[in-house]
């Protein structure tokens, strides 16, 4: 091969990796367009227009994992902080309700006590959670 040659080939793996003559063209044509929710309306506005396709699942990482792992410390770090930090059955209840998302119909269900006695409960404990855990600052 010739020094040429070796040049050349070189240079179409450096276009087919770094370059991307696609996502160029996209970009020259839609560099001044806003935040991100405008890219999928101009793109599809594009696509009909000239009958271009481009491919935006590429241009973007998928995180998805990496936020429900967040999701996942973040949750039982709440759980944690609750345990530790309140008698077993306000714990109980606070976790279930704002954790686990359940209704006060269905916690009361689930331990089989009246729905308002859980309610008043419910509204104790948000009481002495803000007083005792919110800091309270002066202006």
């Amino acid at each position: 091969m010739t020094e040429a040659e070796i040049h050349d080939q070189i240079q179409e793996r450096i276009d087919v990796l770094h370059n991307m003559p696609e996502y160029n063209q996209w970009h020259r044509e839609n560099r001044h367009i806003g935040g991100n929710e405008h890219i999928k309306a101009t793109v599809e506005r594009l696509t009909h227009k000239r009958g271009d396709s481009y491919n935006l699942d590429a241009l973007y990482a998928d995180n998805s994992q990496e936020e429900e792992r967040e999701r996942k410390y973040q949750d039982e770090a709440i759980r944690g902080w609750l345990s530790e930090s309140l008698k077993p059955k306000e714990a109980a209840l606070a976790i279930a309700i704002i954790s686990d998302r359940m209704s006060i119909q269905e916690y009361a269900a689930l331990i089989d006590d009246k729905e308002n006695n859980v309610s008043h409960r419910w509204n104790r404990l948000k009481r002495k959670i803000a007083k005792k855990f919110i800091e309270k600052r002066p202006f």
